[in-house]
């Protein structure tokens, strides 16, 4: 089916290049990246685990909210 967008002369650009650069055709750039938004958008390549910070040993911090903010001023 065909269909009309507007895009904006700067996306239009970044469109253009980044399908050169990748050796695509617009098209087949846009029905991608559209086939990916549909399916739940953009999926970071990584995991970020909890704590960001390893501790070593078994020890804990405990702080308040008023010490957190006071550690932070």
């Amino acid at each position: 089916m065909r269909t009309s967008v507007d895009l904006p002369p700067p996306l239009f650009q970044d469109l253009k290049a980044n399908a050169v650069k990748r050796g695509v055709t617009m098209k087949s750039l846009i029905i991608t990246a559209i086939e990916k938004e549909l399916a739940g958008g953009h999926q970071p390549g990584y995991r970020i685990r909890s704590p960001l910070i390893p501790r070593k040993g078994r020890h804990t911090i405990r702080l308040t909210n008023a010490e957190i903010e006071e550690l932070l001023a």
